[in-house]
């Protein structure tokens, strides 16, 4: 079968003022990527900006501490593992699972007397498809059991209901009177 060559501006594009089967075929796909393309957009710019606003959330008026080397330290850091090790990474290079993308956070707790960092917490965030009606965004930790629904407004996610289901987690995870 001989190759198909495709001219940016075909003259006879349409029969009868109509768009051909083909050029539908070809929009569709067109649409398809673009879709496809602001959807993946949507949820890695929520990665992106993901560490300054937890940040935010927990009051931090800075996302260093200095370790006991006397290094500066990230206390809130995005990436992913690899080879079992935490590494910050582009927000574009996460995995995707299906319509979701995964990332890791990784929470360094420095004492407050000392240098020494303290716990450092490394969970699993699964960041999930949108609702049908684009009102909703679903993320989890992988110590959760549950998703929290977070939503969207004027194309910005509110993620507070997830930092404060996060923050509880966390919190139950450190009680000191559990031990």
């Amino acid at each position: 079968m001989p190759l198909v060559k495709f001219k940016a501006h075909q003259s006879r594009c349409c029969l009868g003022g109509k768009m051909t089967k083909f050029q539908k075929l070809r929009e569709d796909v067109s649409n398809r990527v673009e879709s496809e393309r602001k959807y993946w957009d949507f949820l890695y710019n929520i990665i992106q900006e993901f560490g300054g606003n937890f940040s935010q959330y927990l009051g931090l008026e800075s996302n260093q501490a200095i370790d006991e080397n006397g290094n500066p330290i990230g206390i809130i850091k995005v990436g992913r593992l690899n080879d079992g090790q935490f590494e910050q990474c582009a927000y574009w290079l996460h995995d995707k699972d299906g319509k979701n993308l995964t990332f890791y956070l990784c929470l360094n707790l420095p004492g407050e007397d000392t240098m020494q960092r303290e716990v450092a917490l490394i969970d699993k965030v699964i960041l999930g498809k949108p609702d049908i009606f684009g009102n909703i965004v679903n993320l989890r930790t992988s110590p959760m059991l549950y998703e929290v629904p977070c939503e969207i407004k004027d194309g910005k996610v509110d993620l507070t209901p997830f930092f404060d289901a996060l923050y509880q987690d966390i919190s139950s995870r450190l009680d000191i009177h559990s031990l």
